[in-house]
């Protein structure tokens, strides 16, 4: 979901020209009500993602929630969420970019201090999450996913996925499931070793929305120089170099 996308302004009705942003920066707009039930303008300003080092690229906004029914009027004072996911009773409004599809990762055991970052900043996402299953996760609640830019494919058990694009959304109603760049790749393993000087990623992923394998063989000439190949498996067993056109629909460059 990590696109770019045009941003028009149009004269407000004051006859003023609103000032354009940036697609990556979120402004929240929080409003509430006085004692004298005046509807005010409580608070007007940007909001800075959350980041975790174990999830390179991720980007997480959390806005608004209460882990019980809200009491109206409101006068617009948040409420503590020491979790990132809501209990029952409770909800959360939120936003999160996944990473451009040239940021595949390693899946490589995770230190102690990634683990302790990730469940000071993110409370409860760990536990939720799959270990054998990267992505896959579940939670007790009913999410209403809207896509805002770029494409992102979601899958749920036995295979069965879905291609979403801008305005498209979902009903997930505590459905097992995980979130992909439609255009990525997720890296599933390493193969040789530093001592031989060559690395070769084994790579699964969808590209245009069809399922597609490729490899990367990284060799390293001197400590400086090194050459770098990556193929698509054209059919089983037989692997041919991704072409710059191929390369282009991944988001990267040959």
């Amino acid at each position: 979901m990590s696109k770019t996308r045009e941003s028009k302004s149009t004269p407000s009705r004051s006859g003023k020209r609103p000032v354009c942003r940036s697609p990556s920066t979120i402004h929240c707009v929080i409003t509430g009500q006085t004692k004298s039930g005046k509807s005010v303008i409580v608070s007007h300003a940007p909001v800075q993602p959350v980041t975790v080092a174990m999830m390179p690229g991720y980007e997480f906004y959390r806005l608004w929630g209460s882990d019980a029914t809200p009491a109206l009027p409101s006068d617009g004072t948040p409420t503590e969420q020491p979790q990132y996911f809501p209990p029952k009773n409770g909800f959360r409004l939120g936003m999160f970019t996944l990473p451009p599809a040239t940021r595949a990762r390693t899946e490589q055991a995770p230190t102690p201090v990634l683990l302790e970052e990730t469940r000071q900043k993110l409370p409860g996402v760990l536990e939720a999450l799959e270990p054998d299953h990267p992505g896959m996760h579940t939670t007790d609640s009913v999410d209403f996913d809207v896509v805002v830019f770029g494409e992102v494919v979601l899958e749920l058990d036995d295979g069965a996925e879905v291609l979403l694009k801008a305005g498209d959304c979902v009903i997930q109603n505590g459905t097992r499931h995980a979130w992909v760049d439609s255009t990525g790749s997720y890296m599933r393993g390493m193969s040789n070793g530093p001592q031989s000087g060559t690395w070769v990623f084994n790579e699964e992923g969808t590209m245009m929305g069809k399922k597609i394998k490729s490899r990367t063989t990284i060799t390293q000439k001197t400590p400086d120089t090194g050459q770098l190949k990556t193929e698509i498996e054209a059919e089983p067993g037989k692997w041919v170099p991704m072409s710059e056109n191929d390369c282009k629909k991944q988001g990267g460059r040959a």
